[in-house]
C-alpha cells in the first residue's frame, strides 16, 4: 500500500520529561484517547516525533508561531491506535468508532471487511488489527496482498503457490501469499478486483482452511486470519455480479466503514503538519508555514482523492511555492477554485502524455525511495512487479 496516503495520523509517541513516557510507553496498554489543547499543532510536534504510513521519519522542529499553521482554540479529543509501525490519531469521532472496533477486533481472529475510498487507511487498520491482541513479533506474520495487481492467469500460483514442474517456468517450489501468512494475518487489499470464477476458489481455501498448491494433489492445512478491503460499493457489486454472494458472505462477518477525509475534516490540520514536515525532510529544505488563505481552502476542500490528493497538495507546494508559507496560488487549480483563479501561469503551453506523467512520477517515486523498487512500488501504490513492467516499458533503469 502507498505510505502517505495512508487515511489516518501515524505518530510514534516519545514524550520529554513533562509527560513521562519514554522508551517504557510500549510496554503500557494502549492509549484510547486524550484531550488536548492546542494552541496550534507545532506545540504538539514539539513533542511527539511524527512518523508516516511506512518508515520511521521523524518531524522537523515545528516553525514559528506566525506562521500561518492551524491553530484551535478549542479542546479537542484525540483518539489513538497502536498499529505496530507507531501511533494512528484521529480528531474525528467516527474514525475514533472504527479505532476501538480495531482493538476489540484484536482480541479475537474473527474475518474482517473493511470498506472505504482509496486513501482512507484501510492497510493501516488491517496492521492494527493484526497486532493489537499481541505484540507484532508474537502476531505472527503479516501479508499484504494487492489484489487488482494479481493477473487471472497466476492468480492461484501467486495466491496459493505452486509445486516445482507445474508449468513452464516454474523452475522452483513456492509458498504462495496464504501459506507465507500461515500464523498471522492475510491481508487481501481490493478482493472485489479478483475474477467471479477465481473468488470461487478463494472461498473454497477459507471454508476448507487449507490450500493445495498448484500441481499438487496436497492440501496444505493452513491457520490465517483474513482481512479484506475494497473501495467499491458492496450492493452495486453484489448487483452487477462482481462480487459473488457466497464470498460475500463468508467475508461479512465483521465489516469497518472508514469515512473519506471530508466527513473527517477534524483530521486535515494534523494531516498538513504531518506532511509539511515530512516533504521538508525529504527534499532537505525548509519547513514550510500555511497562510491563513490557503489554510481555509484546505480545511473547505472535499479531498475526492483523500490523504493521497492532500499529500500531493502539499508536495506540489513545495516544488511551486515561492514564499515561507503556502499560499492559495501554491494549491492546485480544484483547491483554489474560482475564488482565487489563478495567480501564475501553471498551465503549461504543452500538456504532457499520460506516459510522459506516468513516466515522470515513476522517477520521482524511485528518487524518493532512493533507488530502493519495492519502497517506491509501495509509494505508487502498485505491484513491485507491475512497476518493473513499467520500467521496461519507460525504458528506466
Amino acid at each position: 500500500m502507498g505510505v502517505a496516503e495512508a487515511g489516518v495520523f501515524l505518530r510514534d509517541v516519545e514524550v520529554g520529561k513533562s509527560g513521562e513516557r519514554g522508551a517504557s510507553f510500549r510496554k503500557r496498554p494502549a492509549l484510547t484517547t486524550k484531550r488536548v489543547r492546542y494552541m496550534g499543532l507545532r506545540e504538539l510536534d514539539q513533542r511527539v516525533h511524527v512518523l508516516g504510513d511506512t518508515a520511521g521519519l521523524a518531524a522537523p522542529p515545528p516553525p514559528p508561531a506566525t506562521d500561518g499553521g492551524f491553530p484551535d482554540p478549542y479542546p479537542r479529543e484525540i483518539a489513538s491506535l497502536d498499529t505496530g509501525r507507531g501511533e494512528a490519531v484521529t480528531a474525528s469521532p467516527r474514525m475514533a468508532a472504527v479505532f476501538a472496533s480495531a482493538r476489540a477486533l484484536g482480541r479475537n481472529r474473527s474475518t474482517v471487511l473493511l470498506c472505504g475510498e482509496t486513501g482512507t487507511g484501510k492497510e493501516v487498520v488491517a496492521r492494527a488489527i493484526h497486532c493489537h491482541g499481541a505484540g507484532a513479533k508474537e502476531a505472527g506474520p503479516f501479508v499484504p496482498v494487492n489484489c487488482a495487481a494479481l493477473s487471472a492467469s497466476l492468480f492461484e500460483s501467486e495466491l496459493f503457490g505452486h509445486v516445482k514442474g507445474a508449468y513452464t517456468g516454474a523452475h522452483v517450489e513456492t509458498l504462495g501469499f496464504y501459506r507465507a501468512a500461515d500464523g498471522g494475518t492475510l491481508f487481501l487489499d481490493e478482493v472485489l478486483e479478483i475474477e467471479s470464477d477465481l473468488q470461487a476458489k478463494l472461498l473454497r481455501v477459507i471454508e476448507d482452511k487449507g490450500v493445495t498448491p498448484v500441481g499438487s494433489d496436497v492440501p496444505y492445512p493452513v491457520d490465517v486470519r483474513l482481512i479484506a478491503a475494497t473501495n467499491r460499493d458492496l450492493d452495486k457489486a453484489l448487483a452487477d455480479g462482481s462480487l459473488r454472494p457466497d464470498l460475500f458472505y463468508r467475508l461479512n462477518v465483521v465489516t469497518l466503514y472508514l469515512p473519506p477525509l471530508r466527513d473527517r475534516k477534524e483530521d486535515i490540520p494534523l494531516f498538513v503538519d504531518h506532511f509539511l514536515g515530512k516533504s521538508a525532510e525529504e527534499y532537505g529544505v525548509e519547513r514550510l508555514g500555511v497562510s491563513p488563505a490557503a489554510r481555509r481552502l484546505m480545511c473547505e476542500y472535499a479531498w475526492p482523492g483523500n490523504v493521497r490528493e492532500l499529500r500531493a497538495a502539499i508536495e506540489r507546494a513545495y516544488a511551486l511555492g515561492r514564499g515561507p508559507a503556502i499560499a492559495p496560488s501554491d494549491l492546485p487549480r480544484a483547491v483554489r477554485g474560482a475564488e482565487w483563479g489563478s495567480d501564475r501561469d501553471d498551465v503549461p503551453d504543452a500538456v504532457p502524455t499520460l506516459e510522459e506523467v506516468e513516466a515522470r512520477t515513476i522517477r520521482m517515486a524511485l528518487t524518493v525511495a532512493e533507488g530502493n523498487k519495492a519502497k517506491a512500488a509501495d509509494m505508487l501504490d502498485i505491484h513491485r512487479s507491475k512497476l518493473y513492467r513499467k520500467l521496461r516499458k519507460h525504458g528506466i533503469d
